[in-house]
């Protein structure tokens, strides 16, 4: 169906979102094929802390929470950094394992904790192989990113369509570096 492929969707009016809505939409770069946003991940990897899908092993669904969706308002509270020894403890390693299979599960290619009720900074982020929400947009090693934090945009921007796993059925046309 046309209506599910952001591809083939025409141009929507360029309605500025609400702040409330854009900071959520922010969690994830949703629905991109940009080499500028490519490269600004490559860049920003040698400064975040990340782990490789390779140390978090493989799809298994038996411990995945349910979604949580727009209206819940703790989605929109800036979650506290993690402390390494939070970091090192076996029920964050856990949750982290956890975080890839709920994307996975509810067909993302990227999700936060938050999204599914772990109240830390981080998320997933990834595309591999095809995804059928989002069949143009090129491979991405999945990563997972504790305590991000945006150090450097670029003056180029480049409009695309975005979607949230807690947002369904919208999907916006939004600029970004």
């Amino acid at each position: 169906d046309w209506h599910r492929h952001p591809c083939c969707l025409p141009r929507p009016l360029q309605i500025p979102l609400p702040r409330s809505m854009f900071a959520l939409m922010k969690l994830l770069q949703l629905a991109f094929s940009s080499k500028c946003l490519l490269s600004f991940l490559r860049r920003r990897a040698a400064r975040a802390r990340i782990v490789k899908m390779s140390a978090i092993g493989s799809p298994d669904e038996a411990d995945v929470p349910s979604l949580r969706y727009l209206g819940d308002e703790r989605l929109m509270r800036r979650q506290r950094d993690a402390t390494v020894e939070e970091i090192e403890s076996d029920e964050f390693q856990s949750s982290l394992r956890m975080l890839p299979r709920a994307m996975s599960r509810h067909g993302g290619i990227g999700i936060a904790g938050p999204q599914v009720g772990w109240w830390a900074r981080v998320f997933c982020f990834g595309i591999e192989g095809c995804n059928p929400r989002y069949p143009n947009a090129d491979e991405l090693p999945l990563r997972v990113y504790v305590n991000p934090a945006i150090t450097w945009s670029s003056e180029e921007t480049n409009w695309m369509w975005e979607g949230c796993l807690s947002v369904p059925g919208m999907r916006g046309w939004v600029e970004r570096p």
